[in-house]
């Protein structure tokens, strides 16, 4: 069983974090992927800034993929959407229901 099919709701942050155009990959430690702009997460956070500013790793001659390699994250799916619904120009806010939700965007 896929993380998508135990957390239905992560089916909504793939749909609002998974921008064809996206060249950045974000990998949740449980697996989800969130595909978004560099510039954007430069913009919102200091340590993206920084991360982006370092030399991009070489490629693979053999790798024909044009999907950006993941950046693996320690916070788990539903804390980066939040994050995201935070820094990101759009309408879903997120909807914090707990202190223990709160402190772990606080900390990501």
């Amino acid at each position: 069983m896929s993380i998508v099919e135990e957390h239905p709701a992560m089916d909504e942050a793939r749909q609002w974090f998974s921008f064809d155009d996206g060249d950045v990959v974000l990998r949740s430690e449980d697996g989800v992927d969130f595909r978004v702009d560099s510039l954007i997460l430069r913009r919102a956070s200091g340590l993206f800034a920084d991360i982006f500013a370092l030399p991009p790793k070489q490629q693979n001659d053999c790798s024909s993929s044009s999907s950006p390699e993941p950046i693996a994250m320690i916070e788990p799916a539903s804390v980066i959407d939040d994050l995201l619904r935070l820094i990101y120009p759009i309408s879903a806010s997120p909807t914090i229901t707990s202190d223990a939700q709160a402190l772990s965007l606080l900390r990501a």
